[in-house]
């Protein structure tokens, strides 16, 4: 099963439109607009699930800057929880060092209104 994230979705966009986009590169098994609880409208991003990785990658490549409801679409293949984790992590480790040690010097010089030194 191959997952493919698609963003900057108009919030009216609907799930038949989406996937008929999709179609066109391959067999789509499910699309996932997430909805606001509170609103009611959609979240502005969508997952496709599509039963082929070749298929999958091909859509991804040709649809990535594509048109919907004259918004340009962003799309990616999805990634896993774990992934995202790690790439997370990998962010923090980057900003390791001096600089971050700076940052909060001076957000703690901030909260006391003390000079930092």
């Amino acid at each position: 099963m191959f997952k493919i994230f698609v963003g900057n979705l108009h919030p009216r966009s609907s799930q038949g439109r989406l996937k008929q986009m999709f179609e066109k590169h391959g067999h789509v098994d499910e699309v996932i607009i997430p909805m606001d609880e509170k609103s009611g409208r959609s979240r502005g991003y969508a997952f496709v699930l599509m039963p082929n990785d070749i298929e999958g990658m091909a859509a991804v490549q040709a649809l990535n800057g594509a048109l919907l409801d004259s918004r340009s679409l962003v799309v990616n293949p999805g990634q896993s929880k774990s992934a995202r984790r790690a790439n997370k992590r990998a962010k923090r480790v980057v900003q390791t060092g001096t600089h971050r040690r700076n940052m909060f010097r001076a957000r703690g010089a901030l909260r006391s209104g003390r000079p930092m030194r």
